[in-house]
């Protein structure tokens, strides 16, 4: 569309100026006409073209993050945690203290940890935005008797 109303002024303004011309002389170009017949239809495509961009909000993520815990609260390092959302996917690691961070675009998420010798956790409607980190600590319980 951008292009298209380009090449319109352009064919405008060669038209424009093909008529200018009187006999042999040509009469010079004047800014008033320079304004009124390039430089402003040319102001007006492009802001009109930028107004009518939805606006991007692709740019805005939240921070999820947290620590895997069994029943105890001792940490679980390495254990895989999917985040999922309608559009989106993704897997991450909790290190070896048991931590887990990641940015993620603005959403509502579910999580879901699966690990052996633990019954499997899921959680929904995990929100993530850009004005503050969501903190979610994930604990899992043993499945069977616990032996200390």
């Amino acid at each position: 569309m951008l292009i298209v109303g380009l090449v319109g002024i352009a064919k405008g303004l060669s038209s424009w100026l093909k008529s200018a011309r009187c006999g042999k002389s040509e009469v010079p170009l004047s800014f008033t006409k320079l304004c009124c017949f390039a430089i402003v239809p040319l102001f007006v495509l492009v802001t009109v073209a930028l107004a009518s961009q939805p606006p991007s909000h692709d740019h805005l993520a939240g921070k999820l993050a947290g620590r895997v815990l069994d029943q105890n609260e001792a940490v679980i390092p390495n254990v895989e945690i999917l985040i999922e959302s309608k559009n989106f996917e993704i897997k991450v690691m909790s290190d070896d203290e048991g931590k887990y961070a990641v940015e993620l675009p603005t959403g509502s998420y579910r999580l879901s940890v699966v690990s052996p010798r633990f019954h499997k956790f899921r959680k929904k409607n995990v929100r993530v935005g850009p004005s503050r980190p969501a903190k979610l600590d994930i604990l899992l319980k043993f499945v069977g008797p616990i032996y200390q």
